[in-house]
This record gives structure tokens, sequence and C-alpha cells, in this order.
């Protein structure tokens, strides 16, 4: 990351490790990445998803998010697999996306009255 272009506006190079971040971390302010992030104490979920880079961004970079994005978009279409602070998963501050599988119920997993889906 040092020969990266630290400027705000540019895609972040993606500098923490999933492994020892919590659910609350995210990365610097967007607009000063030289400033972190404040808690979730000092401003709202909503304000920080705003204002700081997502935590995603923060782990691998902007550029790789954008393709891996996608790479799950096409791999699993249904979200049926999401793991804390990976890729799709939405912060525990807020709750989880709409939709997909996340919300489905047992019966549509397994592929409803007819038994498991094919």
């Amino acid at each position: 990351w040092r020969d990266m272009d630290l400027t705000a506006g540019s895609d972040f190079p993606g500098i923490n490790c999933h492994n020892h971040a919590s659910n609350e971390n995210m990365g610097p302010l967007k607009e000063d990445w030289s400033r972190p992030c404040p808690g979730i104490l000092e401003m709202s979920q909503e304000e920080r998803e705003e204002k700081c880079v997502s935590q995603a961004e923060s782990f691998w970079g902007t550029a790789n998010v954008a393709r891996l994005e996608e790479i799950k978009r096409v791999v699993d279409p249904d979200e049926l697999f999401i793991c804390n602070a990976g890729i799709g998963a939405s912060s525990p501050f807020i709750g989880h996306k709409e939709g997909g599988a996340a919300n489905a119920t047992a019966k549509e997993v397994e592929g409803g009255e007819g038994g498991p889906a094919t």
C-alpha cells in the first residue's frame, strides 16, 4: 500500500485484515483516508456507511470488491452463502437485505411441499 495513490477519490487499496476486525470496523473517512471512521457511538451506522470506506473495501480494496460482488452475483444469485463481514453481507447494525435466501422459509429452501429442490 505504500506505493498506492492514497488521495481521497481514487480506489481505496484495502489495508485492514478481515481476520482481526469486529463487526463495527469500517475503513477510514472517504474524504480523508488519514482519519479513521468514527465509532458507532459517535455516528449512526447510516452516516458511517455514507461517509466512510466500507468494511469490505477496507479489507479487499475498491476494485477487488466490485469484482468479488460480480462473482457473487453469478455464483450465488439467491444469496445462500453469507458469512459475517463477507461480500454481500450487510451490517449487523442495520439487518439483512430484503429478499434472497436469508428471508426464505425452510420449505422454500428445501424446494416447497414437494421435497428437496433439484
